[in-house]
């Protein structure tokens, strides 16, 4: 059976290609496997509600990581920068949980919910601004969005799953027109 490819040199390159493709997933997945476990041992500190949600989102963010940088291209550039945008929900709902409850007029509600909803409105802006900016492809938004509302959900999770959801819904409130106004740009 004849090979796809006879030249053993294009082969080779092909195969050192993957692993350095490999190894900078790998590395990317570290500091995501390093912040997980690092809000993981903070949330258990301050009283850890809701286990299975960081869990769960943790996981999903360690495998986007890995599939986004392995990938390469807008992928992984907008995972790097959703990353960074949900470092802003993750720490501002970190820093909201000693505050409890907020009451005004007799009702009393959680103060993570709205702080989380903002701190995703901040990230979201930030990374709906970096694509339109550079002209990203709706990848790039896909990822950044998806890895983002992740690590903000990672915090997030103070009344079950809605503070998650919270920040899902304001981030891809704010990231689609985004992308598209990104996309007539790029065609223009």
């Amino acid at each position: 059976m004849a090979e796809l490819n006879p030249n053993p040199d294009l082969r080779a390159e092909a195969i050192a290609f993957r692993a350095g493709r490999h190894a900078a997933a790998r590395t990317a997945t570290a500091v995501v496997v390093v912040l997980v476990a690092a809000v993981g041992a903070l949330s258990a500190w301050l009283g850890l509600e809701h286990a299975g949600l960081l869990v769960g989102g943790g996981t999903a963010l360690i495998f986007l990581s890995y599939f986004a940088v392995f990938r390469g291209g807008p992928l992984a550039h907008g995972a790097t920068r959703g990353l960074l945008a949900g470092l802003i929900p993750l720490g501002a709902a970190l820093a909201a949980r000693p505050a409890g409850h907020l009451c005004a007029g007799g009702q009393c509600f959680s103060a993570c919910v709205p702080i989380c909803a903002c701190a995703a409105l901040a990230a979201a802006a930030w990374i709906a601004y970096r694509g339109v900016k550079t002209g990203a492809k709706p990848l790039f938004f896909l990822a950044a969005g998806s890895t983002a509302t992740l690590v903000g959900a990672l915090g997030c999770s103070c009344i079950a799953a809605t503070g998650a959801l919270a920040t899902a819904a304001v981030t891809a409130i704010i990231l689609a027109p985004a992308a598209v106004i990104a996309g007539k740009r790029v065609a223009a």
